[in-house]
C-alpha cells in the first residue's frame, strides 16, 4: 500500500474545501493508496513522466507516484475549470 503525502499548497486547499466535497477527495485517495493503477477515473497526463490526475467530481488531484519509495505526492487539488491552467 502506498503513503499519501499532501504538498503545502495541497494541503491548503483541501482543508478549505466543503465537507462533503473534503470526504469525497479523502474516499478517493484512501482508495488510489491501495490500488494506484487500477481506477477509471485516474489518466496520466501527457508530456510527464509520472504525473497523473484523479477526478472527484468537478474536482481534480494531481499526482506523482514514487514506486520505489511506495509514496503518491499530491502536487495540487483544484477545480476541473482552474486546475490545468
Amino acid at each position: 500500500m502506498h503513503r499519501i503525502e499532501l504538498s503545502r499548497q495541497a494541503r491548503k486547499v483541501y482543508l478549505k474545501l466543503p465537507e462533503t466535497v473534503r470526504k469525497n477527495i479523502h474516499e478517493k485517495l484512501t482508495r488510489l493508496a491501495e490500488s494506484p493503477y487500477d481506477h477509471h477515473d485516474v489518466k496520466k497526463l501527457k508530456g510527464t513522466s509520472h504525473c497523473y490526475r484523479l477526478r472527484v467530481g468537478d474536482w481534480r488531484i494531481l499526482y506523482h507516484i514514487h514506486n520505489e519509495a511506495l509514496i503518491i505526492e499530491v502536487i495540487t487539488i483544484g477545480h476541473r475549470k482552474e486546475v490545468y491552467r
